[in-house]
């Protein structure tokens, strides 16, 4: 199957559950997905490289399942509340998804574009429910995952992690048709290398 339609991926990323929604052009769930890494005694560098990759793969496989050739991915920034502890690790995850779409995911996509959007919590729920303030009950309830709509038995975690993954994909949706402004875009291509200086100083080990 070819595909030049424009196609929309929400992640929601996070070590408890991350959510992954791709939708199509006429805005239908065609995949959608979970993940998670528990600590297991590894440190949080494991996990979220760990976590990143299984997401950056998902990502990969879904892109050459339906050769998808135009892509807008969304997702939402961590927020620094009162634990930085916790907000160095989730900015670290986005990091290590960021890096693989870039890095694996882009260069699928051809003739492109593919664009990262980043933004805010209530610029999700806003575009998902119209509210900026709307509650996670409100986000599910308006999102595919609802139980009403979705009655199989699904822990209460993933559905939220699901449903804001959707809500992250809709914002990708009313971005791209310039609804709504997000913090960032980013198109993931040649032109988004950047040029990097440096001096390495290296011994000869043939000394040794």
């Amino acid at each position: 199957m070819t595909n030049g339609k424009h196609w929309y991926l929400g992640i929601d990323s996070g070590f408890g559950e991350t959510g992954l929604v791709m939708l199509d052009w006429h805005l239908k769930v065609r995949a959608f997905a979970t993940a998670t890494c528990k600590p297991r005694g590894k440190s949080d560098v494991a996990r979220a490289c760990s976590l990143g990759g299984h997401i950056v793969d998902l990502v990969r496989q879904w892109v050459l399942d339906y050769n998808i050739r135009n892509l807008t991915i969304g997702m939402e920034l961590p927020v620094l509340t009162k634990n930085p502890v916790n907000y160095s690790k989730q900015v670290r995850l986005v990091q290590e998804i960021e890096s693989g779409l870039l890095m694996t995911v882009a260069g699928l996509i051809e003739p492109g574009p593919c664009t990262l959007l980043e933004f805010g919590p209530s610029t999700s729920k806003r575009a998902a429910t119209g509210d900026g303030s709307a509650d996670k009950l409100q986000v599910i309830n308006t999102s595919p995952f609802a139980l009403a709509v979705m009655p199989e038995k699904l822990a209460n975690n993933t559905r939220e992690a699901l449903a804001d993954a959707w809500a992250h994909a809709i914002t990708a949706v009313q971005a791209t048709r310039n609804n709504i402004v997000v913090s960032e875009i980013v198109r993931l291509d040649q032109e988004f290398a950047a040029i990097v200086d440096t001096l390495i100083y290296r011994e000869d080990s043939s000394n040794e």
